[in-house]
């Protein structure tokens, strides 16, 4: 038998997904901003010249990441504004 019920889901307004868990919600909220300040730009077939952030610049990505992931996290806990 089907039953409706209710759980407790976090929205990422960014990414405009629901998520089961707060800490998928934040990953996906700081990776989305992330991904929006640095595009990701197509391989140009002439240069051979590909970027995206992830993976050319792993080192900044990933302080930039746990920090507006920080960020992200204590703007819900102590309800304040993004």
């Amino acid at each position: 038998m089907i039953v409706a019920q209710h759980a407790l889901v976090y929205y990422a307004p960014t990414r405009k997904r629901r998520y089961f868990s707060l800490k998928a919600a934040v990953n996906a909220e700081a990776t989305t901003i992330i991904l929006n300040r640095y595009p990701e730009e197509r391989f140009e077939s002439d240069t051979g010249h590909y970027y995206h952030i992830k993976f050319d610049e792993p080192e900044r990505y990933c302080k930039m990441h746990r920090r507006l992931s920080k960020l992200i996290l204590n703007c819900y806990k102590f309800g304040r504004p993004g």
